[in-house]
């Protein structure tokens, strides 16, 4: 389903649409992603909400190990095509996406 989404995000920013038309759709997608991450979080996390006691918060324990496995997963720097660093979350993403509308351009 993420892939999904992350596509029609892709196709958004490809379109011929003004870029004013396009500034909406995105973020409808970017909060499907973070409803999507959340589930996942609840899942490895094993805390639905029929699971817990009324009042109940997970452990620290749980707390730490999420906190750490989205430190590793989360992309800090990458290098672009022409060898600069990219840092920032927007920079991050702006490579990300420059390279794969190269990769997967119609040609």
């Amino acid at each position: 389903m993420e892939n999904r989404v992350h596509q029609c995000i892709y196709d958004i920013f490809s379109s011929d649409i003004p870029e004013v038309a396009k500034l909406p759709a995105p973020q409808h997608y970017k909060s499907k992603i973070v409803r999507l991450n959340a589930r996942r979080m609840e899942v490895m996390l094993d805390n639905n909400a029929q699971d817990k006691l009324e009042g109940e918060e997970p452990p620290l324990f749980h707390i730490l190990k999420m906190v750490e496995r989205r430190e590793t997963r989360a992309i800090r720097r990458i290098l672009d095509t022409q060898g600069n660093i990219a840092t920032s979350q927007y920079d991050v993403l702006n490579t990300f996406v420059t390279q794969l509308r190269r990769i997967y351009q119609p040609r």
